[in-house]
């Protein structure tokens, strides 16, 4: 997966595949992204300051999150953890 941080389209690539297939549309600013198991994605957004989820449309998972980065997902315990870049700290949030 590739997203821009100067765009809100979101890519697919895999190896050995010529170009890019377009997979979601996010809210712009996107640092990090993570594929679930379900198929849909998730991504930080700067510009929109949250965590989005990304399936037929983008909705707002996680909102008020003041330039959050790459993340990861802790699917053992369905956790999110979050850095926010310029705060200097990390956020762990429950997933539904």
């Amino acid at each position: 997966l590739m997203g821009s941080f100067a765009g809100a389209r979101i890519f697919a690539w895999t190896p050995g595949q010529e170009g890019l297939t377009p997979t979601g549309l996010s809210l712009g600013g996107v640092d990090g992204l993570e594929a679930l198991d379900d198929g849909r994605i998730v991504a930080s957004s700067w510009d929109d300051s949250s965590i989005m989820v990304i399936g037929d449309s983008a909705t707002r998972l996680i909102p008020g999150l003041p330039a959050p980065a790459d993340f990861t997902i802790d699917r053992g315990r369905r956790r999110l953890l979050v850095p926010l870049f310029n705060d200097d700290r990390v956020e762990i949030w429950q997933l539904p």
